[in-house]
């Protein structure tokens, strides 16, 4: 693309410069002719860093680099936590006066965005255009790697992390604390030599590392859930649960088993099944001595000792010690039969039924049992 501009002759008339054709030479340019116009050479010289991929403004923090001042001003935000623009309504601050455009819509309800094709509304662009491509199949985003498609770049970007080798954590050598990413432990850093406190929830007291954390921290308070699922539109508190559950859209599985090669979705599924292998159970019964590998087994098996029945059957008011039980129970009153035989008609309502162990069970008429 060539870039050429005409200039007014008058004092104070504004300048007006626009992309005429074929990448060659500066000169004057008619405004009769087709492209884009622009005021100042200072708007077109930003519009061309487009074209050039030039980035001459460079965080100081991460190294990140921008093509405009204005633009990395806003991204120095992330590492500052400065948020400018208060909400009038529920006084939630935001980094740029479009985030807050957006959220107002949270209070007014306003989805300006219709799908053309089934009527869903949408409060942002960008999520009408994800949501369209649920109608068109378009997958524009394709890994580099192994050349799989998906339909929003989060996604591929999620999923370019399955070819990488996990990074060794960064460690603050003051409190031994790991991070993945080299800006959040030098802001933890800074945090250190400042010596500042660590900002207090008002409502039950719990302290956190940043005011970022307390913010994600407080929604489970208030119930707030602003960050929504491109596909789905599922709504969650915070960026890390929304992107843990797009790798159910995604298949994305980005922690594997250093013994096993088994791969997992969050880094905490990791570290569980990491106990198979290691034997290691932390969670010790105080009762009996049992041990377990994971706290909510030791929760349920506590309950053998207590006699707590917590999840209750809203048909008959009979009660059972896990929500797993419960299922099984309902369906005697639902009659839902889940499990076919591959032999013969009959359908069952547990998976544990003799009756699909083996043809000997059409000769006794095995049933499922009743809970």
């Amino acid at each position: 693309t060539v870039f050429r501009g005409q200039t007014g002759t008058k004092r104070g008339e504004k300048w007006r410069w626009q992309i005429l054709g074929t990448l060659g030479h500066w000169g004057r340019g008619s405004e009769t002719q087709r492209g884009l116009t622009f005021r100042f050479p200072s708007e077109l010289e930003i519009h061309r860093r487009a074209h050039t991929g030039e980035r001459p403004y460079e965080c100081g923090v991460c190294r990140k680099r921008f093509a405009t001042h204005s633009t990395l001003t806003v991204h120095g935000r992330t590492h500052t936590g400065e948020r400018p623009f208060p909400c009038p309504l529920c006084a939630k601050r935001f980094p740029t006066s479009s985030k807050l455009a957006v959220h107002r819509r949270v209070h007014t309800g306003e989805r300006p965005y219709p799908c053309g094709t089934c009527g869903k509304r949408f409060t942002i662009s960008s999520h009408l255009r994800v949501h369209e491509r649920t109608h068109t199949g378009e997958r524009p985003f394709a890994c580099a790697t192994c050349g799989k498609r998906f339909n929003t770049s989060s996604h591929r970007t999620a999923h370019q992390r399955t070819h990488r080798a996990p990074a060794a954590p960064l460690r603050c050598e003051l409190c031994r604390k790991t991070f993945t990413a080299a800006g959040r432990l030098l802001r933890h850093q800074r945090a250190h030599a400042e010596g500042r406190a660590r900002p207090v929830c008002p409502t039950c007291g719990k302290s956190f590392a940043s005011a970022g954390r307390l913010r994600a921290h407080q929604r489970s308070h208030t119930g707030e859930r602003p960050y929504p699922c491109s596909v789905c539109q599922k709504r969650f508190g915070s960026p890390g649960k929304l992107s843990v559950h797009q790798r159910t859209h995604t298949g994305e599985r980005p922690y594997p088993c250093g013994v096993c090669g088994r791969r997992f979705g969050r880094s905490d599924k990791l570290a569980l099944h990491r106990r198979t292998h290691s034997r290691e159970r932390p969670y010790g019964c105080q009762v009996c001595g049992k041990r377990f590998s994971r706290s909510d087994a030791l929760a349920v098996h506590a309950r053998t000792h207590t006699g707590e029945r917590p999840c209750g059957c809203g048909v008959c008011g009979r009660r059972f010690g896990t929500p797993g039980v419960l299922l099984l129970h309902r369906r005697t009153h639902t009659g839902e039969r889940p499990y076919p035989c591959a032999t013969c008609p009959k359908r069952f309502r547990f998976s544990t039924s003799s009756h699909l162990r083996g043809p000997p069970a059409h000769a006794h008429g095995a049933t499922g049992r009743t809970l």
